[in-house]
């Protein structure tokens, strides 16, 4: 039930007018990752030494982060949705946050339902990959390429400033390098508010 909702809300991402940045949250709080049942993986540290995203700024009510560049064109959305795009649709990036109903979702099974929509919606295969982290949080990530097309989604769970479950999903094409680096840059440009 929470899980369409989200794909709805990365749809509705696409069809939204170009703008500058999405909307913010009035106050800050710090984020609490909601806890979850999986075992702890090992944690990619390859964004330690990446060097941060340098485009536009965009604000979410639990986190804000930078577009890969300054070439890529920020898209806003309704409060706890957002993205952008590179020129010529050679990269796509979305964010949602999704409310959730209650405060201890089972991630575990939100994962596993996400991990099996994406194999059924993508023309290459989706894998659980290892967890990385976004700011001191260890959270979920699902990967895939196909051809010189690359797709990378961080999901977790977030208790401030409401309950949600954040998915943080990044698609380019071209060279596998180039998509790794671009990923590293946004998780580097990654802050809780």
């Amino acid at each position: 039930m929470i899980v369409a909702p989200l794909l709805c809300s990365v749809l509705a991402v696409g069809s939204c007018s170009a703008g500058g940045e999405a909307p913010v949250a009035d106050d800050a709080t710090s984020p609490a990752a909601s806890p979850g049942s999986r075992a702890p993986a090992e944690v990619d540290d390859a964004s330690l030494a990446a060097s941060e995203a340098t485009g536009a700024r965009l604000r979410f009510p639990s986190a804000q982060l930078r577009l890969p560049d300054q070439t890529w064109t920020a898209k806003s959305a309704a409060k706890g949705s957002g993205g952008g795009y590179a020129p010529g649709l050679s990269g796509k990036l979305f964010i949602n946050e999704v409310p959730t109903i209650t405060n201890y979702p089972d991630l575990d099974e939100l994962l596993d339902l996400s991990l099996a929509d994406a194999n059924r919606d993508e023309s290459f295969a989706v894998r659980l990959g290892p967890e990385r982290d976004l700011d001191g949080v260890s959270v979920a990530v699902l990967e895939g390429s196909g051809g010189r097309e690359h797709m990378v989604r961080l999901e977790t769970g977030v208790l401030e400033p409401q309950p949600a479950y954040l998915t943080l999903e990044i698609r380019t094409s071209g060279s596998a390098a180039l998509h790794r680096e671009r990923v590293d840059a946004v998780v580097a440009s990654w802050q809780w508010r």
